[in-house]
């Protein structure tokens, strides 16, 4: 298990995980700060999002760039604007197209391309060159496609198979590319990154800044560069404690080959067993 204790660590700076979310918290009931379940699993919500992340493995090697003019993500696109329990963002009209597929609810997360620029602007850490290419996963392999080997991933048992590397170093560009990133990245490493671009290129401190407008002095260990990098990464870790502590103590949710499996399990007549 990957480091379920973590949740239970105390936090002393923001909510602690205890605090945030569903727990009866008064600060949480005048905010409305709420992490809430996953949807039933015998719910119109639940099989949705089954539809789309299965959509998304079959796309999962085609280029962003290229879900315009590619079939499975009309085909995809077309099955999910029939959904009622469909969450995602949908156009005018109430359709999803194959450009606003698998992306979030959040604000401007519909306007411009899935990759943010601060993933594939040059930056520096220091005096160290960063091109931002990445080491991704080599596209067209698929694990987990026999009944054996998924349940020894689901317990636990190492089946000898491992990630193949792509040997060209790439720039974010498709799903299988995103994979390999989060599983391989350092806790805050987008976020800090995003940091070192925005130093690199210039942008100005908040105007709030005690700093901003100052003639003699500039913000260094407070309200300066210093600063700035050591708070993202305390940031981080406060988050992910109290993540891990709805994660392991709260919703306990199962991953979604586990469900795709449910569904198997029943549509091959084998919904009361585990074999």
């Amino acid at each position: 298990m990957n480091g379920p204790q973590g949740g239970l660590a105390f936090g002393l700076e923001g909510s602690d995980g205890v605090q945030f979310g569903n727990a009866p918290c008064p600060d949480n009931q005048v905010y409305a700060v709420v992490v809430p379940p996953a949807p039933a699993l015998a719910s119109a919500a639940y099989g949705t999002e089954l539809v789309e992340l299965y959509w998304a493995s079959l796309l999962r090697d085609v280029a962003f760039t290229d879900y315009v003019l590619n079939a499975t993500a009309a085909e995809a696109a077309q099955e999910l604007s029939a959904m009622p329990s469909y969450a995602g963002p949908r156009d005018n009209h109430g359709n999803v197209t194959p450009t606003l597929l698998f992306r979030g609810g959040y604000p401007g997360e519909t306007i411009g391309p899935y990759i943010s620029q601060l993933c594939v602007i040059p930056s520096f850490l220091g005096a160290q060159e960063m091109n931002q290419q990445m080491v991704t996963y080599a596209a067209g392999i698929d694990y987990m496609m026999d009944p054996a080997t998924f349940q020894q991933v689901q317990n636990g048992i190492d089946t000898g198979l491992r990630n193949q590397l792509d040997p060209q170093p790439r720039y974010l560009n498709s799903g299988r590319g995103l994979g390999a990133y989060t599983h391989l990245d350092v806790l805050y490493q987008a976020y800090f990154t995003a940091y070192l671009v925005l130093n690199t290129i210039g942008v100005p401190v908040n105007p709030g800044n005690p700093y901003a407008d100052s003639r003699t002095q500039n913000g260094f260990g407070t309200f300066g560069q210093p600063d700035f990098a050591a708070t993202v990464a305390a940031i981080a870790g406060f988050a992910l404690n109290c993540v891990w502590y709805h994660k392991w103590y709260v919703h306990l949710r199962h991953r979604p080959e586990s469900g795709g499996a449910i569904v198997r399990q029943i549509l091959t007549g084998h919904g009361g067993t585990l074999d």
